[in-house]
């Protein structure tokens, strides 16, 4: 039997809990309890084509994957909080070093409304490293989460570090999301 609310949709065809307007599946509960959303916002991008020592304050990409909802402004490089909750933020790839044993270093960084919210730190002489850095963020409607890579030592808020390192940008290296 379905309900229709001011056109939504509240029905239970067989086992499953479906919440929808007829052409959007807004949200499913099926007989296991797994509840699936599938226009929940989110975004997902990678460094692609932005050369081999990227770093930046705020970071952009060359490739946007997803952005259900919108909320990634590639232009500011800023997600826009639609509702207050927590929301996860994540970006994983290649630190560059120094080359022929010269050690470099850096920071990755989440930011909430311009302050920092959590961070990550490399220090390596080796070419490569992957560095992983995944947060919490506890949000207001309204709110923005930003990115950014720091090589060497931050000395201002929009300084992008004085060191020779980055993170490797080419070819795709570096997942980023937040959702």
């Amino acid at each position: 039997m379905a309900i229709d609310i001011n056109g939504i949709t509240l029905s239970s065809p067989g086992t499953t809990l479906s919440l929808n307007n007829g052409a959007t599946n807004w949200m499913s509960v099926n007989a296991n309890g797994l509840l699936t959303r599938p226009q929940t916002p989110y975004m997902r991008a990678q460094l692609s084509g932005q050369g081999s020592f990227y770093k930046g304050y705020p970071v952009t990409f060359g490739s946007v994957d997803e952005n259900v909802g919108s909320y990634w402004n590639n232009t500011t490089g800023a997600w826009t909080c639609p509702v207050a909750g927590y929301y996860f933020a994540q970006l994983g790839g290649i630190a560059t070093g120094g080359a022929n044993g010269v050690t470099t270093y850096g920071y990755f960084y989440i930011y909430k409304n311009g302050a920092k919210a959590a961070f990550s730190h490399w220090n390596h002489g080796s070419y490569w490293e992957y560095v992983n850095l995944s947060s919490i963020v506890n949000c207001a409607a309204g709110d923005t989460i930003q990115f950014r890579i720091v090589s060497g030592a931050p000395s201002t808020a929009t300084d992008t570090g004085n060191g020779n390192g980055g993170w490797y940008g080419a070819g795709g290296h570096g997942v980023f999301c937040i959702g």
